[in-house]
């Protein structure tokens, strides 16, 4: 294992999923998540092409859907490369033919302070 001062930073972003149609109660969060992360990851390869999806080493970790039927989720990225995951996350508009608005909440270097959040 590398020593911590040699290891990538990372930095966690905390979004939350909008549909403007009621949409998302037809469908189960694993499906929704499944499609968004499908759909995601075709937006960084289309912008930034493979060496910049290598770069950018974005992950969707963690996914939660409330009592108020909303869907929240956290992207992992490198700290560098925050900013590209933004643009990504907002060029997303359409999950199996719904429209839906990604909302970017918080971002913050550790899980727990996201956490907290919710």
């Amino acid at each position: 294992m590398l020593p911590k001062n040699l290891r990538e930073k990372k930095r966690y972003i905390l979004c939350r999923l909008i549909f403007p149609d009621e949409m998302q109660l037809k469908t189960d969060l694993n499906t929704i998540i499944i499609e968004l992360k499908r759909e995601f990851f075709k937006q960084i390869f289309f912008l930034y092409g493979d060496v910049g999806a290598a770069n950018i080493n974005a992950k969707i970790i963690y996914s939660l859907k409330n009592q108020k039927n909303e869907i929240y989720f956290i992207v992992l990225c490198n700290y560098k490369f925050v900013e590209y995951v933004q643009f990504c996350l907002a060029n997303i508009c359409k999950i199996e033919e719904a429209k839906i608005i990604v909302n970017i909440l918080k971002i913050s270097g550790t899980q727990k302070q996201l956490k907290k959040e919710l």
